[in-house]
């Protein structure tokens, strides 16, 4: 299934790579990262709550999924 999710707190190429490498790590797939937001497949829905709490443990917000 397809997600976007929206972002706070993300300011620089840092935090790019900090959500693209999180992603990669739950087996995403497509993903593309901006300051703010993320779109990615995961062949898994249920890990759609395991990525939402990584990035929060990072230091950023998820404030809106769109699927």
């Amino acid at each position: 299934m397809k997600y976007e999710l929206k972002i706070e707190g993300m300011g620089c190429a840092h935090c790019i790579a900090v959500v693209q490498n999180l992603l990669a790590s739950v087996g995403a797939q497509n993903v593309r990262v901006e300051l703010g937001r993320a779109e990615f497949l995961l062949a898994n829905a249920d890990s759609l709550q395991q990525v939402i709490q990584k990035i929060d443990e990072q230091g950023y917000q998820v404030v809106d999924v769109l699927s």
